[in-house]
């Protein structure tokens, strides 16, 4: 039963109706409502199971829900994820453990209340440590994971799932179609991001794929997990502390938000469907002492 949700490498895997049904059949302290939304959410959204556990807490962070009741609900998630991995292979397990710890620091996926609102300062890459990581990156591989997601702000599923056929090259530059978060009865959202020509062409002489963008050996795409794993161990040995792969995402929301102040339109071009939720974890504009008393204030 849990090989529909092993993590491997080289390949995405999703929830089977076989593990959902099995997670409804469970009785403990989260039956019934407690575990019932995320059954619900899961049959209706496609995508690697850390994706979708993602989704859902993010979901229930719009959701209206007193934090209590989302802090029940997060821990049926985790507790039926948890009896269905307790077989597998230490490293298996370990890795997932820590990309769900991920989900609990990550500003859109994290339990209300368990830190101070907004985006905390260490979930933001600055353009030094970026430049470092490109530096020092241990393969091609890392370095081309590392620029189309730093460059585009995509969710790594996103990244994983370009096809060649969803690359236009236009002078110099090559626009990307992406399929955001959709469902298995709807379609996925599509939007368009744009990557310099120049760095199009060391991702294809780094793959050579013939479907997807990124393709391994076998002719699949990465998984997300492989992908956030090939980059936490290179930004813990370069910089020092470990990044998700969803940390460039959100350091691509945060340059360009404070860059334009156009937070609808940044919003809007990572696919963003709650533009208000957007503003609350991106927009960290305050008055200054500056802007307060005047430059004088700090004997300019």
């Amino acid at each position: 039963m849990s090989s529909a949700l092993a993590i491997r490498e080289e390949e995405e895997t999703a929830f089977s109706e076989e593990v959902l049904s099995a997670f409804a059949e469970v009785r403990d302290n989260y039956s019934g409502a407690k575990i019932g939304g995320f059954l619900s959410y899961a049959r209706t959204h496609d995508g690697a199971p850390l994706d979708v556990v993602a989704g859902y807490f993010e979901e229930l962070n719009g959701s209206g829900f007193a934090a209590s009741t989302i802090r029940t609900k997060r821990q049926a998630v985790k507790a039926r994820l948890r009896r269905y991995t307790a077989t597998w292979p230490t490293q298996a397990r370990g890795a997932f453990e820590a990309e769900l710890r991920l989900l609990d620091s990550d500003p859109t996926t994290m339990c209300p209340g368990a830190a101070a609102p907004g985006l905390a300062p260490w979930k933001v890459c600055t353009a030094a440590e970026y430049e470092r990581l490109v530096r020092q990156a241990r393969s091609d591989r890392q370095r081309r994971f590392l620029e189309f997601l730093y460059t585009t702000g995509a969710r790594v599923s996103e990244m994983t799932g370009v096809r060649l056929a969803d690359c236009r090259a236009e002078g110099g530059a090559v626009a990307v179609k992406l399929r955001g978060k959709g469902t298995a009865k709807l379609a996925y959202k599509e939007r368009q991001v744009w990557i310099p020509k120049a760095m199009y062409e060391r991702i294809r002489a780094t793959f050579q794929g013939e479907t997807f963008l990124f393709e391994t050996d076998r002719g699949k795409r990465y998984s997300r997990s492989y992908v956030s794993n090939q980059l936490g161990r290179l930004t813990l040995a370069v910089i020092g502390r470990r990044l998700s792969a969803h940390c460039f995402r959100h350091t691509f929301c945060t340059r360009y938000a404070k860059a334009t102040g156009r937070t609808k339109a940044v919003a809007t071009y990572v696919g963003h469907a709650d533009t208000g939720v957007f503003d609350r974890y991106y927009n960290h504009d305050v008055l200054s002492v500056v802007d307060v008393l005047g430059p004088e204030a700090i004997g300019a």
